[in-house]
C-alpha cells in the first residue's frame, strides 16, 4: 500500500531540480536515507540520486525495463512473446551470477542482439534490475514503480489539464486524503479481522498470527508451507563448534540452498539454533525468513521465530509507533523535533500507568504519590535551569508558581480601539439636533409646544447653549468610566456662533413653528 510522506511540484525534470528535491527530502526525514530507491531510467533522476545519495541502492523498475523492451525490440514480431519470457526470467530466476550470464548469453545468441545497442546498455545496467545483485539490499520485496503508478492513475482521474493552480491542489488534496483512509481502513482490519491458520496446533504459525499483518501473514504462511517435509528435504547438516552448515534442496528441482546458523546452549544444556542465514537471502531483502530458513529452525526444535527475524513493520501495533521501552534517539539540532519525540515516547507509558493504577485504591494512591514527587523534582529540574534558585523544598516549589503567576496577572488583553467615533463596537457619535432630541427630557416641557413641535428660535439658542455645555460634560464622563480619556480634538461641539453660520441649522430653523403660548 502506498504511503505518501509528501509532494512537490517541479517547474522541470532536470538534474537540479531533483538535487534540490531530494536534499530537501532528507531534510524532511531528519537526515534518514531510504534503503533502495526504484526509477524509471530516467537520466536526470538518476544523476542527482547519486550525486545526494550515492550509498543508496539505485534499482531499475521492472514494468518500465519490459515497457523500453517492447520500443526498441517490437520488431520481433511474434517472437518478442518468447523474449520478453527469456528476459523476466533473467531478472527474477536466477540466484547465482554464473546462471545469469550463461542465460543472457543465450537469449542474445537465441534472438540475434549481438548489435543491438539498447541489449548491451540494459546488460551493463544489470546490478539495478538482476535479481541476483538486487537480493543484497533491502527492497521489501518490490521490483518496480508499481504503487507509483497506481496513484498517478488515480491522480489523472481527478486532474485535468485546464485547472488553475488552485483547484488542482483541491482536487491533489481529495486524491491524498482518499489514498489515506483507505491506508486507515487497512489499519483497521488488520487489527480487527482474524486470519485462518491451516495449522491451528503449529505455534510458529499461531505466534505469526498474532504479531505480523494479514497480507505478511500470508506470505509467511507460504513459505511456512514450503518449509515442511514434504516439500522440503535436508540434504546434508554438518555442526562444527558453535556453526552448523545445513544444505536444502527442494522437491523436483537441483538447486541447493546454504543455510548458515549460529548454536547457543539453553537453560538445560540443550543446543538451540540462536542465529540463522540463507543463502537465498530472504529475509536480508524481502523482511520475512524463506522456507529453507524455516525448515531449519524446525529441525533444530527451534518452535517459534526468534523475535530478532520479526521486523518492527510488518507488525500490527508497526502504526501505534510503540517503543517498548527503547530509548528515543534523535539525530537532530532541532529541539522541537527532540520534544516531540520524547512526548511520543512518554505518552503511552504514562496512558498504560494511568489505566493500570486505576482498577485499585493502592495502585491509585501510589501512582499519586508519586506523580505528585515527580513534578516536584521536575519543577526543580526546570526553575534550576532557568537561572532560579529551586531545591525539593516545598517554598521553592511554591515561589516558582508565584512567578509564574505574576506572569499571568501582568498579562493583558486587547486595547479598545478609539476612533472618531468613539469606542469601537460602541454607539455612534450623534449630530447635535439628535442630541437635543434625547436630552430632551432634561429640559422643563415648558419650553416645548403641548403638541410636542419644535421650540421657537429664542428657546433654541438657549437650549442650544445647555446642550453643548451637557454634551462635553457627559462625553467627558462616559470616556472616563471606560478608562481612556480622550484627546482627540476632531470631536467638535458646534457653538452658537457657529450654528448661526451653518447652512443647515438655518434651513431647519427657517421650518419651526413657535410655540402656543406665544
Amino acid at each position: 500500500m502506498t504511503v505518501i510522506f509528501g509532494v512537490a511540484l517541479m517547474y522541470d525534470e532536470t538534474t537540479p531540480s531533483f538535487v534540490w528535491l531530494f536534499e530537501t527530502f532528507l531534510k524532511a526525514m531528519s537526515g534518514k536515507k531510504p534503503f533502495t530507491f526504484f526509477t524509471d531510467q530516467d537520466q536526470a533522476m538518476a544523476s542527482a540520486l547519486f550525486e545526494v545519495m550515492p550509498n543508496v541502492k539505485h534499482g531499475l523498475c521492472t514494468f518500465h525495463l519490459n515497457q523500453n523492451a517492447m520500443k526498441h525490440l517490437g520488431y520481433l514480431g511474434d517472437d518478442f512473446s518468447a523474449f520478453s519470457n527469456d528476459f523476466n526470467a533473467c531478472m527474477f530466476g536466477y540466484e547465482e551470477e554464473t546462471e545469469l550470464i550463461e542465460a543472457w548469453k543465450s537469449l542474445v545468441k537465441n534472438f540475434k542482439l549481438e548489435d543491438n545497442a539498447w541489449v548491451a546498455k540494459t546488460w551493463d545496467l544489470r546490478e539495478k534490475w538482476a535479481h541476483v545483485h538486487m537480493k543484497w539490499s533491502y527492497n521489501a520485496g518490490m521490483r518496480s514503480t508499481q504503487l507509483s503508478e497506481s496513484m498517478n492513475a488515480k491522480l489523472k482521474r481527478h486532474l485535468k489539464s485546464n485547472l488553475n493552480l488552485g483547484l488542482f491542489f483541491t482536487y491533489f488534496d481529495q486524491a491524498v486524503c482518499d489514498k489515506r483512509y483507505k491506508e486507515k481502513q487497512a489499519t483497521f482490519d488488520s487489527r480487527e479481522k482474524m486470519v485462518r491458520v491451516n495449522f491451528p496446533n503449529c505455534p510458529m504459525l499461531l505466534q505469526a498470527a498474532k504479531v505480523y499483518t494479514p497480507p505478511l501473514f500470508d506470505l509467511f504462511h507460504k513459505e511456512f508451507d514450503i518449509s515442511t517435509g514434504c516439500t522440503c528435504k535436508v540434504i546434508k547438516l554438518e555442526v562444527l563448534g558453535d556453526e552448523i552448515r545445513c544444505v536444502i534442496q527442494k522437491h523436483d528441482e537441483e538447486r541447493e540452498y546454504v543455510v548458515l546458523g549460529s548454536v547457543e546452549l539453553d537453560a538445560i544444556g540443550a543446543k538451540t539454533l540462536t542465529e540463522v542465514r540463507c543463502s537465498c537471502r530472504k529475509f536480508e531483502s524481502f523482511g520475512i525468513l524463506c522456507g529453507h530458513a524455516i525448515r531449519v529452525l524446525s529441525h533444530m526444535n527451534v518452535m517459534e521465530v526468534p523475535v530478532k527475524y520479526i521486523l518492527g513493520r510488518w507488525r500490527l501495533e508497526a502504526k501505534s509507533c510503540s517503543s517498548k521501552g527503547k530509548e528515543v534517539m534523535v539525530e537532530e539540532n532541532d529541539r522541537k523535533l527532540v520534544i516531540s519525540a520524547r512526548y511520543r515516547h512518554l505518552c503511552p507509558k504514562m496512558v498504560t500507568l494511568a489505566a493500570r493504577a486505576s482498577e485499585d485504591d493502592e495502585a491509585y494512591k501510589l501512582v499519586t504519590d508519586t506523580i505528585t514527587l515527580l513534578c516536584a523534582q521536575v519543577d526543580d529540574i526546570t526553575l534550576s535551569k532557568h537561572g532560579v534558585g529551586a531545591s525539593s523544598s516545598g517554598p521553592d516549589i511554591d515561589m516558582g508558581l508565584d512567578l509564574i503567576d505574576l506572569n499571568l496577572k501582568k498579562a493583558k488583553g486587547l486595547k479598545k480601539k478609539v476612533t472618531n467615533r468613539g469606542i469601537k463596537g460602541g454607539k455612534r457619535l450623534k449630530a447635535w439636533h439628535e442630541k437635543i432630541k434625547k436630552r430632551a427630557n432634561g429640559v422643563p416641557r415648558s419650553h416645548f409646544s403641548q403638541d410636542g413641535e419644535t421650540p421657537y428660535y429664542p428657546q433654541m439658542v438657549h437650549l442650544l447653549s445647555q446642550a453643548s455645555c451637557s454634551t462635553q460634560v457627559s462625553e467627558e464622563k462616559a470616556f472616563e468610566r471606560a478608562g481612556d480619556i480622550s484627546t482627540d480634538h476632531s470631536i467638535h461641539i458646534p457653538m452658537e456662533a457657529e450654528l448661526f453660520n451653518d447652512e443647515g441649522f438655518i434651513d431647519f430653523m427657517a421650518k419651526s413653528q413657535p410655540p402656543s403660548q406665544y
